[in-house]
């Protein structure tokens, strides 16, 4: 209610930017902690994480400082002009509080990572509510949303310092050794991850071209509340999974059992939420976000 469909189209842009790029920011090192037994080689594959994320967001950084006002002109949001430099920065943290969560997941800190994402979600909306005295200005989402990432990873952060400060982060030859020895992730995960993200982002970047902003909106904030919990469900369900998964391979157990049982939950519990979206979903809408909101439904 206090942001309208113009002010969501703009923070489109950014969710379709970070859903493009962060699937494989980490070279998925970061995935690559859960799967591991030895625990130097999880501080190392984190350090890997860190290292080129931050490396990527710093390219990235450099080539929005240069160009910009040309992609800004091309998809028709010249209106953002320098605070599209925000972009990388929640690159940046993004990339750093997903790889906080797997090494939280590497030592099955569960009940952590969940009270993670309650502090990162919380965090966001109080930052939202405040700047919405401000304006209603799309950029002034993307800062609440870039906070909660900084906040949800300081408090990862801070729980498990002690665990952190054996991390060595300067490169060495260990860490080339162990990039190489792990090099399937991102030559294989990372690389379909990066199609996967451009293929579920690129109609944000069709329609920011060719229609209006407020069709964005509506179509960035139907996104939003369609996949929000099941994209929540989805996480929390998939970092017990992974683990588990990584368990049955260690111990040459059949995991394809698991696997099924999980799917066919998961499945179960979307059919349902969709099946209300599609009946009810234009009443939802007008009721929890306002009039102006039932399109979108």
């Amino acid at each position: 209610r206090l942001y309208g469909p113009e002010s969501f189209a703009i923070f489109a842009l950014f969710t379709a930017f970070l859903g493009s790029v962060s699937p494989g920011i980490c070279g998925r090192y970061d995935v690559a902690q859960v799967v591991v037994k030895s625990k130097w080689e999880r501080d190392v594959l984190f350090s890997l994480a860190i290292w080129i994320s931050w490396s990527l967001s710093l390219l990235m950084f450099i080539a929005v400082l240069l160009f910009g006002n040309a992609i800004l002109e091309y998809f028709g949001a010249e209106d953002l002009g320098k605070q599209v430099l925000v972009f990388p920065f929640g690159l940046a943290a993004f990339a750093t509080v997903y790889t906080l969560r797997y090494y939280a997941n590497s030592e099955t800190r569960f009940g952590l990572i969940g009270k993670m994402s309650v502090v990162q979600a919380v965090a966001a909306a109080l930052a939202a509510v405040f700047l919405a005295m401000f304006g209603e200005h799309g950029i002034l989402l993307i800062y609440a949303t870039a906070l909660g990432y900084l906040t949800g990873a300081g408090y990862l952060f801070a729980k498990m310092y002690k665990g952190l400060s054996r991390v060595r982060f300067w490169p060495s030859r260990l860490h080339r050794r162990i990039a190489v020895k792990y090099w399937q992730f991102p030559v294989f995960n990372a690389s379909t991850s990066f199609l996967d993200g451009i293929t579920l982002s690129m109609p944000v970047f069709f329609l920011l071209r060719d229609y209006p902003d407020a069709v964005v909106g509506y179509y960035s904030l139907l996104l939003r509340v369609a996949t929000a919990p099941i994209g929540f469900l989805s996480t929390a369900v998939a970092q017990v999974h992974l683990r588990r998964i990584a368990e049955l391979v260690h111990r040459a157990e059949p995991a394809l059992g698991h696997l099924w049982r999980t799917t066919f939950a998961l499945a179960g519990i979307i059919t349902v939420f969709g099946l209300i979206l599609m009946v009810w979903g234009p009443a939802i809408f007008a009721l929890v976000f306002g009039e102006d909101w039932r399109e979108a439904g």
